[in-house]
């Protein structure tokens, strides 16, 4: 949905802002937890909407009643919450999705050879992604694709990444995150309605009904 721990705003019932700091989400709780430097004392049961962001951008406001209130704590519970228009377009999900990993090179006399490998992408977003594969001699040191469908595509499409790292060695897999190059309109929108989609089905227990 979004990190663990996301930039927040702290405002009142009437909108206006209290502080700015930290949030954590439990959807299962329905509650929210804001940190910051000092976190101003709030009456019991008292209104509040907490406005998170990432990368900058408002993704999600979520309003409830205050349960605990310390110099260092505020826990608001009863959340609903607000999903803001575009936020589908910074937030990161974790997905469990099987592609392929492909990593074309050129060998001598203009042939073109390519080397493949089966894959789990594990996390996703517009801007990066996460995989997971088995161990094998796939050199992760350039550009190279990651081909999915369904249920990111209708139909297979590739994703131009580049490795953040060489991969983290896991037993016999290896972990690797990915900054996401480019990827064809088409496909840039399907991946951002599914990724629309699983962030409201995990929040769908907090929505707001319209």
């Amino acid at each position: 949905m979004f990190p663990d721990i996301c930039r927040a705003t702290l405002l009142n019932a009437s909108g206006k802002v209290i502080e700015h700091g930290a949030a954590s989400v439990s959807v299962k709780d329905k509650s929210v937890d804001f940190s910051c430097g000092f976190v101003p004392i709030l009456k019991f049961g008292a209104n509040v909407k907490i406005i998170c962001t990432v990368h900058g951008h408002p993704t999600h406001i979520f309003s409830g009643s205050v349960f605990l209130s310390s110099p260092s704590l505020l826990r608001v519970v009863s959340v609903e919450c607000t999903m803001l228009p575009g936020a589908e377009n910074v937030l990161y999900i974790a997905s469990s999705v099987a592609g392929n990993v492909i990593i074309p090179y050129s060998g001598q006399r203009r042939r073109f050879i390519k080397k493949t490998a089966h894959c789990v992408v594990t996390g996703i977003s517009t801007q990066k992604l996460t995989f997971k594969a088995p161990r094998s001699e796939l050199d992760l040191s350039g550009t190279f694709f990651i081909a999915l469908k369904e249920p990111v595509f209708t139909r297979e499409s590739k994703i131009m990444v580049k490795a953040l790292n060489n991969g983290l060695l896991f037993g016999s897999s290896v972990r690797c995150e990915c900054e996401i190059v480019s990827i064809g309109i088409p496909a840039v929108k399907e991946l951002i309605e599914f990724v629309r989609d699983k962030n409201i089905e995990t929040v769908s227990e907090l929505l707001v009904k319209e």
